[in-house]
């Protein structure tokens, strides 16, 4: 059944297997079934962005499940092998005592023997001989990540932990570093509250260099954006401050910009806005820093002018609301959470085209960061979404320059008065404007060729219109 899905794709939820319908311990051969499911309904050809979600997330799941399946693995051992475990082995304080004496001596052979408890039926069994392990302090990054997959596979086995509980102490263990970061990242991919809970929190204050506690952050911090809990931001950097600071001045004034590119969103309240200057203040003070954060520092003034345009656009009627929501939402997050709202913002300008001119336009007039900022998302959506033309359409240029020629040739030199004949002639012909302009240079065809060309490419709004047509349509 695909009813578990909202009808509104914006709504569709992130973390894959939810998407999918499934559970974590679901297999391939279950996965598979689920997906062909859902895509039987979401034909491409009626529904091609809920099929690509579709299809992003069982690509997701496929890879989690080989990962899980690295350290899980099916063994039809012998019963007799098997070494049956109290199921009170877990309130024991000395858990390794149940276990024979044979067993005890080789981490390699308990391993070995506590994953085939697993795949004959003894979960429980397996479970509580890892925990032992754990607790002797064996080869922690190891015996915590099989621990998260059993649980990830058999959550009943203790149903007083969570499977990131294991993912933090291996990461404790590694100093934030290795496989469980991986995993852990994809976990608050898929479930963004884990971000802002008390064990996510926990981690930035282990034993780990600044630049792998730089590396959670940057990883937490787009969760709990999106979840607007800045506050909790702003609490990461006083604790960090400390132990950041001193050690690795680099890393700090790079937590400091990646602060600011979250807290900008929120400086309509007095203490992001306090926040958010200091951190602006003390990044320009670090004149010496300012030679490797050339790139950063560009980006941070080209937020600065982002955000003023940003604040004003939102009083504007004329503008949808949909598009300056766009704006903190893909200067803070990946394209994938991205995308299910730009796709709603394209699908509207492929069926309004004249009216999105219109109102690029109005935005131009406000904030040319602003349109800059949309249009580079829309070229960024035209070019991963964009259907591969034909190649009758892709060798013909000569026909495509015949045509952007007589278009030329038949309207006068106010570029005015054929700017949305030319949007519309680019959008019928899938001519880019940017061809048009090339054109009227190439082939000379009137005195002023080639301030037509500037004026064509100097049109913003015209080729992201363009750009965002070409996305749901070509």
């Amino acid at each position: 059944m695909s009813d578990h899905l909202p009808d509104e794709l914006d709504q569709w939820p992130s973390d894959p297997f939810r998407l999918l319908g499934i559970e974590r311990s679901v297999d391939a051969k279950d996965a598979r079934r689920a997906y062909m499911r859902l895509i039987r309904r979401y034909k491409p050809d009626y529904f091609p962005e809920h099929f690509q979600r579709i299809r992003a997330a069982y690509e997701a799941v496929q890879r989690h499940l080989e990962m899980r399946d690295r350290y899980y693995t099916r063994w039809d051992a012998p019963e007799s092998t098997v070494t049956v475990v109290p199921k009170d082995f877990l309130s024991q304080e000395e858990p390794s005592k149940a276990f024979p004496a044979r067993l005890v001596d080789d981490y390699d052979e308990q391993c070995e023997q506590a994953w085939r408890w697993a795949g004959s039926g003894r979960e429980a069994d397996a479970y509580a001989k890892f925990v032992s392990l754990f607790q002797r302090g064996d080869r922690m990054e190891d015996v915590c990540l099989r621990l998260y997959w059993l649980l990830m596979v058999y959550p009943s086995v203790d149903p007083t932990r969570v499977p990131c509980d294991w993912l933090a102490e291996a990461l404790k263990s590694t100093g934030l570093r290795g496989r469980a970061m991986e995993l852990y990242r994809r976990e608050i991919q898929w479930n963004r509250h884990e971000a802002a809970t008390q064990r996510c929190q926990d981690l930035r204050s282990c034993q780990a260099d600044p630049a792998a506690v730089a590396d959670l952050l940057m990883v937490r911090w787009p969760a709990l954006s999106f979840l607007q809990q800045w506050e909790m931001i702003t609490h990461d950097l006083a604790v960090l401050r400390k132990q950041i600071v001193f050690r690795d001045e680099s890393t700090w004034a790079r937590l400091l910009l990646a602060a600011m590119d979250h807290l900008a969103w929120f400086t309509s309240k007095p203490d992001a806005e306090k926040v958010f200057q200091a951190c602006q203040q003390e990044v320009e003070q670090m004149t010496h820093l300012h030679a490797e954060l050339e790139s950063r520092l560009d980006r941070m003034d080209l937020l600065v002018e982002l955000i003023d345009g940003w604040r004003r656009l939102q009083f504007m009627f004329e503008v949808p609301r949909a598009w300056t929501d766009l704006i903190p939402l893909s200067w803070t997050q990946d394209f994938d959470t991205v995308q299910p709202h730009l796709l709603n913002v394209l699908k509207w300008i492929a069926c309004n085209p004249s009216n999105a001119l219109a109102t690029f336009d109005r935005i131009t007039g406000v904030s040319r960061a602003a349109t800059t900022h949309l249009g580079s998302l829309f070229q960024q959506a035209q070019h991963q979404l964009e259907a591969v033309k034909s190649p009758a359409r892709r060798t013909d240029l000569d026909g495509l320059r015949r045509k952007a020629s007589n278009f030329l040739v038949l309207h006068g030199r106010d570029y005015a008065s054929y700017r949305l004949p030319l949007l519309q002639f680019c959008l019928c012909e899938a001519i880019a404007p940017e061809f048009v302009g090339e054109v009227a240079e190439r082939e000379n065809l009137l005195p002023d060729t080639a301030e037509r060309r500037n004026l064509i490419l100097a049109d913003g709004p015209l080729r992201y219109v363009y750009a965002a047509h070409q996305a749901i349509w070509s």
